[in-house]
């Protein structure tokens, strides 16, 4: 979208975990009972904010707001972020190193449904805004056409104003100069 569009937060999560994935068969599903559970490789806070159609999950130290990691969530691409088969707490990030273009899968979850509520309907709500958005755009675009409400070269627009004074209406007429683009109103 446009260079100025603000960024907005759609939802903040204290204790976000991360998970090494065993299965990488990300393709048929994954399945969070397969994952060292007890032992996530980190813990931290989730803030996911939006820009135009983009939605970003950051990963952030819950003490300092570091950046851990970020995946860059797109409604115009495929989504980057998969709900495991087994458990509506956990699901897999698509990481894609900005340099590189390397894609990494990582397993992220929460320890409270709730939690996973939040972050799920979050995410939801942002896809669906910004796809009504750009239909809105797209018909708008197609609705209205520019008008030209200038007057032609002597045509005249004339009003009649009562006058107290006078019996005689005042009358107003345009007249355009093409030496100069001032336009002079005239009564008569």
């Amino acid at each position: 979208m446009d260079g100025d569009t603000y960024e907005e937060t759609l939802c903040v999560i204290s204790d976000a975990k991360l998970f090494r994935l065993t299965d990488l068969n990300v393709s048929s599903g994954v399945k969070a009972g397969d994952w060292d559970l007890a032992n996530p490789i980190w813990v931290g806070r989730l803030r996911a904010t939006a820009k135009g159609d983009i939605a970003y999950i950051k990963l952030e130290n819950s003490l300092n707001g570091e950046l851990y990691v970020q995946c860059v969530e797109d409604i115009n691409k495929k989504t980057s972020v998969e709900p495991v088969l087994d458990s509506s707490r956990y699901y897999v990030l698509k990481l894609v190193n900005e340099k590189t273009k390397k894609v990494a899968y990582i397993g992220m979850g929460f320890d409270e449904r709730s939690k996973s509520f939040d972050f799920k309907a979050a995410l939801h709500d942002h896809r669906k805004r910004a796809k009504q958005e750009k239909q809105l755009a797209d018909q708008t675009a197609d609705w209205f056409e520019p008008l030209n409400l200038k007057l032609n070269t002597n045509e005249q627009i004339t009003v009649n104003i009562k006058n107290t004074n006078t019996k005689k209406p005042t009358i107003f007429t345009y007249e355009d100069s093409n030496d100069n683009d001032s336009n002079d109103a005239q009564t008569g």
